[in-house]
């Protein structure tokens, strides 16, 4: 199939459709989609005759029109219920259970860096950090449990930066016993050959923060030294992704992050939009250039957090609203809050006292678009956008369907 693929590239294919037989492998058919993925950076794929159950990640690939389609009892407990409009009487079919994918746990709100765009700057406003908040043990052991309880299978470590805390092992112990598979996000600066090991025994997915100028940015001169030499000690995990956030300074120096990612060897750059209230002039800018820097380098990289798809060729860089917003996790923060993601200006709930499953119901709405503002109603990719930032349009204005102030308007 890659080579068919890459053919098509080079003869200048914009657009690629494929017809799923019936009667295929159910793996294997998941598999090929997984592959094509890849060539998103050059294709507009459409996947015709599956229902989104069947990849969820990938769901934005496959025709949801009507006709034809219908749903069983199965489809009702379904995630995608409220969107998927069913299967082909032919098609596949694969319940995807109404639970989100992972559990973000912020074990400290203390850092040893003061990044400027930190997304917890909101939370945790850099000169009240030193007011540290901590959760005990205890506190997180429950909470670990009640996430296997939930039914989840992966839970995310982040803070704060994690290794600030000396108990961080048992964290990760605790986890593994539970059967949770475990990712990790830290700034990097701490990782020496000792926390690289306890790294390597636990944790299959590392993301890593990086900018034009770590050291301006961290307020720590040898930042990025540290951070390289975490990279390399991490050598043998199974993910290490770098994150960057797109401020001016990054966008400016995008090729860079990419040149970056192939010499030391990432296994993918995750993007994300800056968290402000001030108008983001550099985003669009970023778009257009992730685009070309995408076809250049052969990679599908995208902006990870909520991005408007109506913004111009935004729909090929921009996962949208699918890994943000109560959609894919529940985010905890150092008081037990339980947010749709970091920076969410309230919570759903205490997950120290309350359970995960009711912490969830009460997220439905988002889920479902109850706070979907008139502007994005008609959109035909409301479903994958989601209205861009619910978030960042609630920090501008305190309506819940508050429009993203770079929606664009009809």
């Amino acid at each position: 199939m890659n080579t068919s693929i890459v053919a098509l590239i080079k003869e200048g294919k914009k657009t690629l459709s494929i017809d799923v037989e019936p009667g295929l492998d159910l793996k294997e058919v998941r598999k090929a989609i997984v592959n094509l993925l890849e060539y998103e950076y050059a294709l507009d794929i459409k996947i015709n005759k599956l229902p989104m159950c069947v990849l969820p990640y990938a769901f934005h690939l496959f025709d949801n029109s009507k006709k034809g389609k219908h749903k069983n009892a199965e489809c009702f407990s379904c995630k995608f219920n409220f969107f998927c409009n069913g299967f082909y009487e032919d098609s596949y079919v694969s319940r995807v259970r109404d639970l989100p994918d992972e559990v973000a746990i912020e074990v400290t709100s203390n850092c040893n860096l003061r990044c400027k765009h930190c997304l917890n700057n909101y939370s945790y406003p850099v000169k009240e950090r030193e007011n540290i908040v901590q959760p005990s043990l205890k506190q997180l052991f429950r909470l670990l449990e009640k996430i296997k309880e939930l039914g989840v299978d992966y839970v995310k470590f982040t803070g704060g930066e994690p290794f600030m805390r000396g108990d961080i092992e048992k964290l990760f112990e605790k986890a593994k016993a539970l059967g949770l598979s475990i990712s990790l996000n830290t700034n990097g600066t701490l990782i020496k050959e000792k926390q690289a090991s306890l790294i390597k025994r636990y944790v299959r997915n590392v993301l890593i923060p990086f900018s034009a100028d770590d050291a301006k940015v961290t307020g720590l001169k040898e930042a990025y030294e540290r951070k390289l030499e975490a990279v390399k000690l991490l050598k043998g995990i199974p993910i290490i992704r770098g994150g960057i956030v797109l401020t001016d300074s990054n966008v400016k120096n995008l090729e860079y992050f990419y040149k970056l990612a192939e010499r030391i060897r990432l296994s993918w750059l995750d993007f994300f939009r800056q968290i402000t209230t001030k108008e983001d002039k550099s985003l669009k800018q970023a778009i257009i250039k992730i685009r070309k820097l995408n076809m250049k380098y052969k990679r599908s990289y995208k902006i990870s957090n909520s991005v408007p798809l109506c913004i111009k060729q935004a729909r090929k860089v921009a996962f949208g609203g699918l890994l943000d917003d109560g959609f894919e996790r529940i985010n905890i923060d150092v008081f037990g809050n339980a947010k749709p993601n970091y920076y969410w200006p309230g919570n759903f709930g205490n997950a120290y006292t309350e359970t995960l499953f009711a912490i969830w119901e009460n997220m439905r709405g988002l889920r479902e678009l109850g706070d979907l503002p008139k502007e994005c109603m008609n959109c035909s990719v409301k479903t994958r956008c989601r209205g861009g930032s619910r978030s960042i349009a609630r920090l501008v204005s305190a309506k819940a369907n508050s429009i993203d102030p770079l929606i664009r308007k009809a």
